[in-house]
């Protein structure tokens, strides 16, 4: 009765171990994605001030 119940605590536990590890790939991941998303920000920030200094060199109208 009490390796039942022993077992059975170790079971859930493990299983209470395994959700959390999902929880945290899942935050690493949205982590991930949060970063991949600013850095594409900054390099499309970035292109776009290239830009306008070129334009401002040419003085050609913007597109």
């Amino acid at each position: 009765m009490i390796m039942g119940r022993a077992k059975a605590r170790l079971k859930q536990l493990r299983g209470r171990m395994e959700e959390s590890d999902g929880i945290v790939l899942e935050n690493e991941r949205m982590r991930e994605k949060g970063r991949r998303r600013a850095q594409q920000g900054r390099d499309e920030e970035a292109a776009a001030r290239t830009e306008a200094e070129s334009r401002r060199r040419e003085h050609r109208p913007p597109k």
